[in-house]
């Protein structure tokens, strides 16, 4: 019993985190919506701005002019990865830390996205990296934990010795 709570309350840290990244991501959307224009740039540093733009598709604005059903498909697989993540967060080993971090991380992303797509049609973007008159993608902080927790999730398959 001692172990199946342990489990729990880990699981429960995890989700957390998840949601954390979740609210991170959700109030710089609503500062930005507050507080930024579309479609007009607003200088931070250099090679950084701060530039609203809708994203209707996926990463690097894939699938964005690919109508309803691709929407719902989109949604749709994004749901199923979340649960698909959730029961492996739920199944990994406690003592994977990196593994668990790289999962909630993804976890929250997906769901800070997911949440703009159905609530507004499209998903908020508003950080734009630049050098010289080269713009990266524009995107959000819910990509950006994706992004880490992936980077983190290849760590931990590199790392990760199932002897020990």
């Amino acid at each position: 019993m001692l172990l199946r709570k342990n489990r729990l309350c880990a699981i429960a840290f995890w989700f957390a985190i998840s949601a954390i990244v979740i609210m991170l991501d959700q109030c710089s959307k609503a500062w930005v919506l507050a507080n930024l224009s579309e479609a007009h740039t607003y200088s931070v540093a250099p090679h950084f701005n701060l530039f609203l733009t809708y994203n209707k598709g996926i990463a690097f604005s894939m699938f964005a002019n690919s109508g309803d059903v691709a929407y719902y498909a989109l949604c749709s697989l994004s749901i199923a990865i979340v649960l698909l993540l959730a029961f492996m967060q739920y199944k990994t080993e406690l003592n994977r830390y990196l593994l668990h971090c790289a999962i909630a991380f993804i976890i929250g992303g997906a769901i800070g996205n997911l949440f703009d797509k159905i609530l507004l049609g499209h998903v908020v973007d508003f950080i734009d990296f630049y050098w010289g008159g080269w713009h990266f993608a524009v995107f959000n902080l819910a990509d950006s934990f994706i992004s880490i927790g992936g980077a983190l999730f290849l760590l931990d398959a590199f790392i990760y010795d199932p002897a020990n």
